[in-house]
């Protein structure tokens, strides 16, 4: 009989453990949706930090979201660096042995040496980035300028290299 009863018991609390998680999700839901009813589609921040952790759709239909980079938020860093003035791979357009082509965001490059980095897309234009107490601003892009699904590639616009190529660094991103 003993043993009975701890097995209802077991159940009766797994049941409410399981109604207690449902209940929980459902006020994330609506507290992160308060167009819940009318759209059908949830919008999921789980741990508050302002990015979407996930879609529910439906009857709990869950979609994975990419996260990008939040305001502040500590990231992986991977260095290297370009000089336009230098031609060749740093350069679009070289004339006459002078750099001729704008940054991708159409600004001058030479307003912008030893304070702009070449940013993957995943980067919006005007993040500022800072590596080590130095805050870079994300101006152009570039081929190899890449976020590989560890750390992002940036190429810093700058005549004299802060670290070996490929150095990886934590910095903080501050997207606009």
């Amino acid at each position: 009989m003993k043993a009975n009863k701890q097995n209802i018991r077991f159940t009766l609390a797994c049941f409410m453990t399981i109604l207690l998680i449902t209940s929980c999700v459902w006020q994330i839901i609506v507290v992160n949706n308060r167009e819940a009813k009318k759209t059908n589609t949830y919008e999921i921040d789980i741990d508050n930090d302002g990015i979407i952790d996930a879609v529910v759709e439906g009857k709990l239909t869950v979609l994975a979201q990419e996260k990008e980079a939040p305001i502040g938020q500590k990231i992986l860093v991977r260095i290297s660096h370009y000089n336009p003035a230098l031609g060749g791979v740093n350069c679009l357009t070289f004339v006459d042995g002078q750099c001729v082509s704008p940054m991708t965001n159409g600004q001058d490059w030479k307003d912008w040496i030893d304070k702009a980095i070449a940013c993957p897309a995943e980067l919006p234009f005007e993040t500022k980035i800072v590596i080590n107490g130095r805050e870079w601003v994300c101006k152009d892009r570039g081929g190899a300028v890449v976020y590989d699904g560890v750390a992002f590639w940036v190429d810093q616009l700058t005549a004299t290299p802060e670290y070996p190529y490929g150095t990886t660094l934590e910095a903080v991103a501050y997207i606009p």
